[in-house]
């Protein structure tokens, strides 16, 4: 078996661990979260997407 195959052997059933914990976490998060708050983060987090879209264009195009 190579490095590479079994890098993704480890990190795939890694990954899906870790997804189901954040997924279980969120939706205890989201049961005591208002819609206002909710929005609120929704708006930070485009936000925080914009700015690193900005960035890579800063950094690879020159602009």
């Amino acid at each position: 078996m190579t490095f590479l195959v079994a890098a993704i052997a480890f990190f795939v059933p890694t990954i899906g661990t870790i997804c189901g914990i954040g997924g279980f976490a969120g939706r205890k998060v989201s049961s005591r979260i208002d819609d206002r708050a909710v929005d609120k983060l929704f708006i930070g987090l485009m936000v925080v997407i914009m700015g690193i879209c900005a960035f890579n264009m800063i950094k690879y195009m020159g602009v």
